[in-house]
């Protein structure tokens, strides 16, 4: 899970904030303690739920976030981005070294002092971190039993 969908989670609770409660199942099949297939699921202050599937044993890799309120929606995955709110538009992707390049300048300017840090922001790893530390305690039961 940490290797495999952190991310989709961590963009998930930047937009729906930090889970109340997770719940799910994971399997350490392969090696004590590192989960190789997991199922959560979330819920948030707000009452919006998040459904997490990983497995690192499919033959073709895939990855896919969605995200639905109502008439919004937001599409995340392999083959690109979209958002709906009643018309999709599609989101041109930014290169990974372009956005690390962001983080790397507000790194910079807060360091100066002439901005607060915004996208590397450890509050704005909360809800991630929760959702990784109940998959660690769930792998752990899993490797005990």
């Amino acid at each position: 899970m940490a290797h495999l969908a952190v991310h989709y989670i961590d963009l998930a609770c930047q937009l729906l904030g930090t889970p109340s409660a997770v719940v799910g199942l994971a399997d350490c099949r392969d090696a004590a303690h590192i989960d190789t297939r997991a199922a959560l699921a979330a819920r948030f202050s707000t009452g919006a739920l998040m459904t997490v599937l990983a497995s690192a044993h499919p033959a073709k890799q895939s990855e896919r976030l969605y995200l639905a309120d109502g008439t919004r929606s937001l599409l995340v995955s392999d083959t690109g981005t979209e958002y709906r709110n009643g018309v999709v538009q599609h989101i041109q992707p930014v290169p990974t070294p372009s956005l690390r390049a962001l983080v790397y300048r507000e790194l910079w300017a807060a360091v100066r002092g002439e901005a607060v840090p915004d996208r590397y922001s450890i509050a704005r790893a909360r809800g991630v971190t929760a959702v990784l530390e109940h998959v660690r305690r769930l792998a752990a039961m899993e490797s005990d039993s």
